[in-house]
């Protein structure tokens, strides 16, 4: 089906995206002028789309603000069978006519859609993309219309809303680093006494005032001032306000000295965020957010989480894990230096400013996890792995997101660590498996 999106939300999302892809010329070098084609898909890495969803070919040409899409049809991949199939589960050829012209074309792109939904217009979820040119010059190869090859990033198990209680740190993950810090704080208790030293006389033998006064008029005692530490409160803070007589002899310096009563000397401990995701992209224009997800072995059978939606890379174990483990949402999230969307089990505390969660407020099952798992399974292989994952936009691909299910596509990832070689301040590294992004290559066919 081809149609032309003027007017629409949806041509603006696939604007942004092509020209940030691959900015606004029109291809000229096609060898074979006025030439019918037909394209063979040979996908590597491509994932089993969970049920919710279905990919979609199109066919698209650029006139200015004006794009027409034409549809080559839905179709679902079955990594275990390395078969394209039908939305009936029927096997289908890999091979698609090209309708037009092949120079009337732009760019060639692979949605993900609705499975469900049958509406004619493409989702605002782009999955795949190229530019339509001579595969004789350059070969096409549908990628991800973004660039994670510098993406870096730091993760730690720990509760930081859990108000520096270092009893529940299995309990939490959080998409950034922290190390410890200190504060030294003393409480200011009373005033023993005041002193007053005349530094400098009266040698022009000007007219004086007739007293010389800085003492304390009085003082106010504080025993519960709040001081905010880290992502602490110190509620028992002790401390004075102090009122002050000033009248003096301009002619004069003065020293003033206080003694004050203080509390023995405190150095407090706590913990320092930073560390985003570096060179994360933003991937909002293409349809897409980030979400982090932990897959685990052992969670609690009382959680009934859902099973890992596999990422169709062969021996996936090398990657993420076994595909028989649970999936935990940790949160979806735009940004590596903000909160994620949610954060539905620390409410009303203080947290890191970066994509996480603790599960210490109402969690029900959730409150039995255990990330830093040491049971006697934890040392004879993995166990337990964090990633940082892609998935659409509800609204841009007309759909409402299971948030219990992992969409299969994924950039950064690592193993977690056993609890018996876990330090209080220990950070991880993520790997980057940007490389092995799923993409799409086309063998094209030219005839008349």
């Amino acid at each position: 089906m081809k149609f032309s999106l003027r007017h629409l939300l949806i041509s603006l999302v696939f604007g942004a995206a092509l020209i940030v892809a691959f900015g606004c010329t029109q291809h000229d070098d096609i060898v074979q002028p006025q030439s019918r084609a037909s394209i063979t898909l040979r996908p590597l890495n491509l994932p089993t789309l969970d049920t919710l969803y279905a990919y979609e070919l199109w066919m698209l040409a650029v006139d200015g603000g004006d794009s027409t899409f034409t549809s080559l049809g839905k179709f679902l991949w079955d990594n275990y069978e390395f078969r394209f199939t039908d939305l009936s589960g029927n096997y289908i050829d890999s091979v698609y006519e090209v309708p037009d012209i092949w120079e009337d074309y732009d760019y060639i792109a692979v949605t993900v859609e609705n499975r469900n939904d049958l509406s004619p217009d493409p989702s605002g979820s782009i999955m795949l993309i190229d530019e339509v040119g001579d595969p004789t010059a350059q070969p096409i190869s549908l990628r991800f219309p973004a660039d994670f090859s510098m993406t870096t990033g730091y993760y730690f198990t720990g509760t930081p809303s859990d108000d520096n209680d270092d009893t529940d740190e299995e309990k939490g993950l959080w998409i950034c680093a922290r190390a410890k810090s200190e504060r030294r704080l003393q409480d200011t208790l009373g005033i023993k006494n005041t002193t007053l030293t005349v530094t400098q006389q009266d040698t022009l033998n000007r007219e004086r005032t007739d007293s010389d006064t800085i003492d304390v008029a009085g003082w106010t005692f504080f025993d519960s001032t709040i001081v905010i530490i880290g992502y602490d409160t110190i509620w028992d803070h002790k401390r004075i306000d102090v009122e002050w007589v000033d009248t003096v002899d301009t002619n004069n310096d003065y020293i003033l000295r206080v003694d004050y009563e203080t509390g023995d000397p405190v150095v407090l401990e706590y913990y320092i965020y930073a560390g985003p995701l570096e060179e994360l992209p933003d991937i909002k224009s293409y349809g897409w957010r980030y979400n982090a997800w932990v897959f685990h072995e052992y969670f609690p059978s009382e959680a009934n989480l859902s099973r890992m939606v596999p990422f169709g890379y062969e021996r996936q174990f090398i990657f993420t894990g076994d595909t028989t483990w649970q999936v935990l949402p940790l949160g979806a999230f735009f940004r590596s230096d903000s909160c994620d969307l949610s954060n539905n089990y620390n409410d009303q505390l203080e947290v890191p400013q970066f994509p996480g969660e603790d599960f210490i407020v109402d969690p029900g099952p959730l409150g039995l996890i255990d990330l830093r798992y040491d049971g006697p399974d934890s040392t004879g292989g993995e166990w337990g792995s964090i990633v940082i994952s892609m998935e659409p936009i509800p609204d841009a691909a007309r759909i409402n997101v299971d948030t219990t299910r992992n969409f299969p596509l994924f950039i950064l990832s690592d193993f977690l660590s056993s609890a018996s070689s876990y330090d209080v301040e220990m950070v991880h590294a993520f790997h980057n498996w940007g490389q092995f992004l799923p993409q799409i290559r086309l063998a094209v066919t030219f005839h008349e």
